[in-house]
């Protein structure tokens, strides 16, 4: 029995080492979970919060451009989102660094006065970068 546990143990400790010694990959629900938390940040408007997923270097790509970190944190400001929901979400793992989520988000809302309901399909890409997840780039097309 103790020669089990030692067996049991060393490998606990083998598995630790390996998984701090590697980038941590991350878990779809967990993935799913930060998005989420970066739509409610938006939603709340929260500038800092929202600020604090996105990477230095993060830019989103919409119809009207590509929006660097500064102005999405601006947009954040200006926008008055009521409400979303994400749906038909797919995360796939690219690499132990790179995490990449498609979804369905629909959401109500208005920037400026136009309205901008409706539904989207969106992609988010997350790297873990200084063993944090961060939001690299973000793109939604109005659904058809």
């Amino acid at each position: 029995m103790l020669k089990l546990k030692s067996i049991v143990l060393g490998s606990a400790l083998r598995l630790t080492v390996t998984c701090f010694a590697a980038p941590p990959a991350a878990a779809p629900d967990a993935m799913v979970l930060r998005e989420l938390a970066v739509w409610q940040a938006a939603k709340d408007t929260k500038p800092d919060v929202f600020a604090a997923f996105l990477d230095a270097t993060y830019s989103g790509v919409y119809g009207d451009g590509v929006h660097s970190r500064a102005a999405e944190i601006d947009a954040v400001r200006q926008e008055h989102l009521r409400s979303f929901a994400l749906g038909s979400i797919v995360s796939r793992q690219l690499d132990e660094h790179t995490q990449l989520l498609t979804y369905k988000v629909t959401v109500k809302g208005d920037f400026g006065g136009a309205e901008f309901s409706g539904d989207y399909w969106a992609l988010s890409v997350w790297r873990c970068t200084g063993g944090q997840w961060l939001l690299f780039a973000h793109t939604e097309a109005k659904a058809q």
